[in-house]
């Protein structure tokens, strides 16, 4: 089931390219690629589901960690979240244009807990809008590699690898660039100001989101964001090749594609996914192999079909 569910998803990000992102369709925004422990993914109808590996998340979702749990959020440009235990997470605004960056726009709240972000191609521009919301203030997004975690103090440690970020509160704002940190108080009191910090500072922050498997999550994400470069750079030197008419008509047959994928039901889309892997396998030969590999097994089951192989089993001459 949980690969059927992640196929289901890529399939949806990859048809979902074009324009106005999950936002206007309401199709997934990404996908757990981890789930430590206990967490869960409340809907906006008001649903609460345990989180699971491999589970879509949409717009306005909230995801929950326990005290024992952790999850890492894979989103369809490429984005990376990683949250540590006991956090509450909601992406409030989602809008990824491939084929124009200027439009790309997102807005996270991070109400508590540690976490990690990575940019993805959303981040791709010169004035990138991402900001992300927290208890102590906000943070502007230049295309950034960020790890944030609760200080003993009931403030926030903030520190940059790559990238540049703006952090502001009511009091003030500050500029990070790589190898420096922050503490936010409070949105009362202004960010101190940038500093490089001890590595035992550092690695206690680390930990906070540190994965069990991190090193092979990351991995599956980088694959998975190299494929989607490849599919966007294909898509987009399609779109570049289309008429205005033609444009008009492929989006219209997205739309009906994905109104129809809302109009069915759990079990109906598990067996068109079913159908659609039974075809990919017949193509690719795999059932000719299957079939060979099962002859193969009668035959040695029978002797080569003359029976003499059970009777000799079976102690009869």
């Amino acid at each position: 089931m949980r690969q059927i569910a992640f196929i289901l998803m890529i399939f949806a990000v990859f048809t979902l390219f074009l324009p106005a992102a999950a936002k206007a369709e309401g199709g997934a925004i990404g996908v757990l690629l981890e789930v430590e422990g206990t967490a869960t993914i409340t809907r906006t109808n008001g649903s609460v589901k345990q989180a699971a590996v491999d589970d879509e998340v949409f717009l306005d979702d909230v995801i929950k960690t326990g005290a024992d749990g952790r999850a890492f959020l894979f989103l369809m440009d490429g984005t990376e979240w990683t949250l540590s235990e006991n956090a509450v997470f909601q992406v409030n605004h989602y809008a990824f244009h491939p084929e124009d960056p200027d439009k790309n726009k997102a807005r996270y709240s991070v109400v508590s807990g540690a976490f990690r972000y990575v940019s993805g191609m959303i981040a791709k521009n010169q004035e990138p809008d991402i900001a992300i919301d927290t208890s102590v203030g906000s943070i502007g997004i230049r295309g950034t590699d960020i790890t944030a975690a609760a200080d003993g103090d009931g403030g926030y440690d903030i520190y940059v690898d790559e990238g540049k970020i703006e952090v502001a509160n009511d009091a003030g704002k500050m500029f990070l660039t790589p190898g420096q940190g922050t503490f936010i108080k409070n949105k009362r009191i202004a960010p101190w100001h940038p500093q490089k910090w001890q590595p035992e500072r550092l690695q206690r922050m680390r930990q906070a989101v540190h994965l069990k498997r991190g090193e092979a999550i990351r991995a599956r994400a980088q694959n998975l964001r190299e494929k989607r470069k490849e599919k966007l750079k294909d898509y987009l030197q399609k779109r570049q090749e289309m008429t205005p008419q033609q444009r008009e008509q492929f989006k219209e047959k997205l739309q009906e594609k994905m109104q129809q994928r809302r109009d069915m039901t759990p079990g109906e889309k598990k067996g068109q996914l079913q159908e659609r892997l039974q075809q990919r396998r017949e193509n690719t030969g795999q059932h000719i192999r299957r079939e060979e590999l099962q002859d193969k097994i009668r035959n040695r089951r029978t002797g080569g079909g003359d029976g003499k192989a059970i009777r000799k089993w079976r102690g009869n001459p």
